[in-house]
């Protein structure tokens, strides 16, 4: 396996934490609306980073990339317990946000995987193997994984994945 398919992510994580200023609060955040998903037809695209970084604030955060080494999920929390992860997928219409359905920051998208939702008709779940996971890069760990996209009262699993956790 190549490790250096999460460095750009990594990079990208340590720069922007370090430039950018302090994240916003949940209670400043949760005032987002969110909307239908438009033809996610059972298939996120990969996306890059161009697509996600201005999508979602920087911070410690995890990704999904697929059996074929397509990042197809790129989320950020903070520290706090009380904070919601926040993600980028990319359908074959746009990249959009969606929120974790559980608070628990940075810790809870680690320890946990998580479950991503519009708040009305998609959620994505990340299902992580259990264990301390295998070192990557400078600040990184890595785990098998398995992705699933539920939408419209139909399902997609991509097994095979990496979930990948770090600065």
């Amino acid at each position: 396996m190549r490790r250096t398919r999460f460095l750009p992510l990594a990079a990208f994580l340590v720069l922007i934490a370090c430039d950018e200023p302090a994240l916003p609060t949940q209670s400043e955040t949760s005032v987002q609306q969110t909307a239908t998903v438009p033809n996610v037809a059972l298939a996120l695209q990969p996306i890059v980073y161009a697509e996600f970084s201005a999508l979602i604030e920087p911070g410690l955060g995890c990704s999904f990339q697929a059996e074929a080494d397509e990042l197809l999920l790129v989320a950020t929390a903070m520290d706090e317990r009380e904070d919601v992860a926040e993600a980028v997928v990319k359908t074959d219409a746009e990249a959009f946000v969606i929120k974790a359905t559980q608070p628990g920051g940075y810790n809870a998208l680690r320890e946990n995987g998580a479950t991503f939702t519009n708040g009305v008709d998609l959620s994505i779940s990340i299902e992580r193997d259990a264990g301390e996971g295998v070192p990557e890069g400078i600040e990184s760990t890595v785990w098998p994984a398995t992705m699933i996209l539920r939408h419209d009262g139909m399902a997609r699993t991509y097994t095979g994945g990496r979930w990948s956790c770090g600065a």
